[in-house]
């Protein structure tokens, strides 16, 4: 990251490291907070969700992105995999076929969608992950046809509108290998 601000003509020492769990910066200065595949190798993942939301200002986004040990692969290792694979178990099948268990023990912390979702809560985020695709499904500009209208009237008398459909939309991220997050701290 440095090399690149170098490269760029901007000012290296912009780039600071730290643990994810305790985050060098103010309450309340970032807008916008971007976590690409980090959660999954912190040591307790809700204490980064909670940084995370102590340095975004109210109304600031977050889009996490992280693997799910839910799936049926191991994407670090791109192997097929059991959900919640106990790691004992995981490096005797990785070193089975030839594979280095160390990167598993050492770096990896199962992540779920489930459990990050819950996390996500407590931490105070409100998750919008399914709002942009709930409010295009039960827009009347994309309602055509007779069975989109009763979809989206069953999905809109449910309470808090489009509820049900949110939890579906949900429900199909269980097993998918990675989870992603569009989450926003409250104003």
């Amino acid at each position: 990251a440095r090399w690149r601000l170098r490269d760029s003509g901007l000012d290296e020492n912009r780039v600071q490291q730290a643990s994810g769990e305790g985050l060098p910066f103010a309450n309340n200065t970032f807008d916008y907070a971007l976590s690409l595949q980090v959660l999954e190798h912190v040591r307790d993942p809700e204490s980064f969700l909670r940084e995370v939301y102590r340095v975004l200002i109210p109304g600031g986004r977050f889009y996490l992105a992280c693997e799910n040990y839910l799936a049926f692969r191991e994407q670090h290792y791109r192997v097929p995999w059991l959900p919640l694979l106990p790691k004992p178990l995981g490096a005797a099948y990785l070193r089975a076929i030839g594979r280095k268990p160390e990167f598993l023990f050492e770096h990896v912390t199962y992540t779920t969608y489930p459990q990050v979702v819950v996390q996500a809560h407590r931490a105070g985020f409100r998750n919008e992950t399914a709002t942009p695709l709930v409010q295009r499904l039960t827009s009347p500009e994309t309602i055509r046809s007779e069975r989109k209208r009763t979809l989206a009237r069953l999905f809109q008398k449910v309470p808090e509108s489009g509820s049900l459909l949110r939890s579906v939309l949900h429900a199909r991220n269980i097993f998918a290998v990675g989870i992603k997050l569009y989450l926003v701290k409250p104003r």
